[in-house]
């Protein structure tokens, strides 16, 4: 509701075309192009689709749905985009970068800006909105280019801080490896942090990720019971493993963040207080919980809607902390 207010407000203020894109638009794309202050949708990648709209307009541009009068014109689909490297950099200085800020995750110092370095994921764990909205392919660019964009940002914004957004950032080892070194022989004065499995860790990488300016790991746990994370086609973690890596990080004073899930199929009582005993245990920085969210396009929604758990389904109300959803042992109360 809060894109359709803006968007209407867009279309009565300046008489523009509006044009969504997102990861809902992709699931429900029938429904996202009703909107009546919508004039096109674009149905996965936005970079090359916006670009050949802008240039050639509606009719000629794959990958993208519009209105013509009454009636919906349905383009091809554009295939993903498999070389990222292609892609420029974002244009931070057509935006008030100065104002950006993660809050409490990183230092206080701006600018603090973003970089994506890679694109899907192919675990395709049944709760994660990740490979609805990114797909399952894992598409990564270059540690040459993304080198090159750290430069871009050190030099042409004086950025003091970077919040990496891949879904998996530890995935290619040995991609990891070679940015690291990079960022190493570059001696920025930069701090990042990223995103990863816990179990794509090691501590040999932490190390080199701490020497190369990271200061943080955001990692997902979700569950401690091994029943609950093959239930939703997570591979259970090593928990040994789990606790010498956040103990690895706490001796480099690398700031852990770990992700958990209450609620998932399988989950119950004991689960979640064998979880949360684990979760002192590891003692990390911060542990977020989440309640169990049927994201639209995941598996776990077509589970919870097959077994009529969802008990409210209204878009706003897709936060996480939210209970939309029960399972088969735990009300949406509890």
């Amino acid at each position: 509701s809060w894109d359709t207010g803006i968007s209407r407000r867009i279309k009565e203020e300046f008489g523009v075309p509006v044009v969504f894109f997102g990861p809902h638009v992709g699931v429900v794309p029938d429904e996202a192009i009703r909107n009546p202050y919508v004039d096109a949708i674009v149905l996965h990648e936005p970079e090359y689709t916006i670009r050949d709209a802008s240039i050639l307009g509606f009719r000629d541009t794959l990958g993208l749905w519009y209105k013509e009068g009454e009636k919906v014109i349905k383009n091809k689909q554009r295939e993903s985009i498999l070389n990222l490297d292609e892609l420029p950099f974002p244009a931070w200085d057509l935006l008030p970068y100065m104002e950006y800020t993660v809050g409490s995750l990183m230092p206080d110092a701006k600018p603090t800006l973003f970089i994506q370095t890679s694109r899907g994921c192919p675990f395709q764990c049944d709760y994660c909105p990740y490979p609805v909205a990114q797909g399952s392919r894992y598409r990564k660019r270059s540690p040459k280019n993304v080198l090159r964009e750290f430069a871009y940002l050190v030099k042409e914004f004086n950025v003091k801080n970077v919040l990496l957004r891949d879904a998996e950032f530890t995935l290619d080892r040995e991609r990891v490896v070679k940015i690291c070194e990079g960022l190493i022989t570059s001696n920025y004065d930069i701090k990042w942090r990223c995103e990863t499995r816990i179990d794509t860790l090691d501590e040999e990488l932490i190390e080199l990720m701490h020497n190369a300016g990271c200061i943080g790991i955001n990692m997902g746990i979700e569950s401690k019971s091994k029943k609950v994370c093959q239930r939703v086609n997570r591979k259970p973690l090593d928990i040994e493993a789990t606790k010498n890596i956040i103990k690895k990080c706490k001796e480099l004073g690398v700031h852990t963040f770990c992700f958990f899930i209450i609620g998932l199929p399988g989950d119950d009582l004991t689960t979640v207080l064998e979880t949360l005993e684990y979760v002192i245990e590891l003692n990390a920085d911060i542990s977020q919980f989440t309640v169990a969210t049927p994201y639209l396009g995941t598996n776990l929604y077509d589970w919870a809607f097959q077994n009529n758990y969802i008990e409210s389904f209204e878009l706003n109300a897709i936060t996480g902390y939210e209970a939309m959803m029960r399972n088969e042992d735990l009300t949406s109360e509890q």
